[in-house]
């Protein structure tokens, strides 16, 4: 039997711009950092700017802070300014802000984002700014590039996006043979031979799977169900039906999803059974990249190694979220 246990993080004030570092949970505006055992370390560094997003590099070192639904960000490297980054306007204020860190095996830093052109992915070296993958012969299909997401081991890259009119769809790429060769991200790896399958939900289970999600009708993949994709083979597999709403899959580990369209919920991705739920909990009800006509979004971070989900769920309070099993 499994259950989520829920521990309330309360906070002075806080912009929404939370993340994971390591095991605590970091506010990049005012680089003030909560432990789960309740501890608060604050170093009075404010960001004069309504940011409202964060994420973190793999060793921690860089923090990019950014206004989701705008086109400004900041770099920072050990709590200070490094420089802005900017992406283009177009369409800025309609689906989440493109962006994740990405450590080489040679330890060398970027930034994956889209700076050039809404439809342009491009890594950025942290330390000198260069854009490495702005070559010339690159030629962008028209996809608004969102919600970036890095396989466990690092070596492909998830977007989950969407083009006109408007369809979700979600793209693969391997990030190695990307930065040797640009030219192959401007032609992601679509999830089926149909290369614009709805897909409005996708998330690493391990090195060579994700779990696929339709909310919506589609051929391939109906309504209401999850399918599990092995990238590797290129087959899909264990399409389930799940037992309730769903819609927001923010994080997939040892067969268990984690949802929050709604209310947070588990479900178990090998039979689609919803394993438990808070609908006591306000969760927002994202199910795409695009947000623009949704009030609240609240931030939600997932933790892969503790498996725990943070969501900012007022202006004083974070919510952290784990499995327990009976």
């Amino acid at each position: 039997m499994f259950t989520i246990k829920k521990e309330t993080i309360t906070t002075e004030w806080w912009n929404g711009s939370i993340c994971w570092f390591g095991n605590t949970i970091l506010d990049g505006t005012n680089w003030t950092f909560y432990g789960l055992d309740g501890s608060v370390s604050r170093t009075g560094f404010v960001l004069s700017h309504p940011f409202d997003r964060c994420i973190t590099s793999q060793d921690g070192q860089y923090v990019f802070v950014y206004q989701n639904l705008s086109t400004k960000g900041v770099l920072l490297k050990s709590g200070k300014f490094l420089r802005e980054i900017n992406r283009t306007y177009y369409h800025a204020t309609t689906y989440e802000y493109p962006a994740a860190f990405y450590t080489s095996p040679a330890g060398k830093t970027y930034l994956i984002h889209c700076p050039i052109r809404y439809d342009q992915l491009d890594f950025e070296d942290i330390e000198s700014g260069e854009i490495v993958t702005n070559i010339s012969g690159r030629k962008p299909m028209d996809i608004f590039h969102s919600r970036l997401e890095l396989s466990p081991d690092s070596k492909f890259l998830m977007v989950k996006g969407w083009v006109w009119h408007p369809l979700d769809v979600c793209a693969l790429y391997d990030i190695e043979a990307c930065l040797a060769d640009p030219t192959l991200l401007d032609d992601g790896r679509f999830l089926t031979v149909d290369r614009f399958m709805e897909q409005n939900i996708g998330a690493f289970i391990n090195e060579r799977e994700v779990l696929l999600g339709a909310t919506e009708p589609d051929d391939e993949l109906p309504p209401h169900n999850l399918a599990t994709w092995d990238f590797i083979a290129g087959a899909v597999k264990n399409t389930v039906t799940v037992s309730g709403e769903f819609g927001n899959i923010v994080g997939v580990r040892d067969g268990i999803a984690w949802d929050f369209y709604k209310y947070p919920k588990i479900i178990d991705i090998q039979t689609g059974v919803v394993l438990d739920k808070m609908e006591d909990v306000a969760a927002g009800e994202q199910v795409s990249s695009i947000l623009h006509y949704l009030k609240r979004v609240p931030p939600i971070v997932y933790n892969r190694e503790l498996n725990k989900v943070a969501v900012g769920t007022s202006e004083n309070q974070i919510d952290v979220f784990s499995i327990i099993q009976h």
